[in-house]
């Protein structure tokens, strides 16, 4: 990366953290003198629709959102993490990043 940015440039990673390995990235790129903040959309709903509404969709859908949020706090150990779990638009998420107060839309 030094190639192209200089170390200190605030660096966006978008992933959904769905695999461990993921996480080796984080401190990889931090240890290079790169802030990292990470966007993180979530699969659920895509997996799982809001809508299904079966006794088994509602509990596998509890199921990865609690596995999701273990992964998004073992994430925030190592850079701010934005759980992006509604497909908001962008802007939302630029206005979340500039004024974290503000929630903006945000889950």
């Amino acid at each position: 990366m030094r190639q192209y940015f200089p170390p200190g440039v605030l660096t966006l990673l978008l992933s959904p953290m769905a695999e461990e390995e993921q996480l080796l990235l984080l401190p990889h790129l931090r240890r290079r003198g790169y802030p990292v903040i990470v966007v993180s959309p979530s699969p659920v709903p895509l997996l799982i629709p809001p809508e299904a509404t079966r006794r088994e969709d509602r509990l596998a859908r509890r199921l990865m959102n609690l596995d999701r949020r273990r992964r998004i706090a073992e994430v925030w150990k190592e850079a701010p993490t934005v759980d992006w779990t509604d497909y908001w638009a962008l802007g939302q998420l630029v206005a979340l990043l500039r004024h974290p107060s503000r929630r903006g839309g945000a889950s």
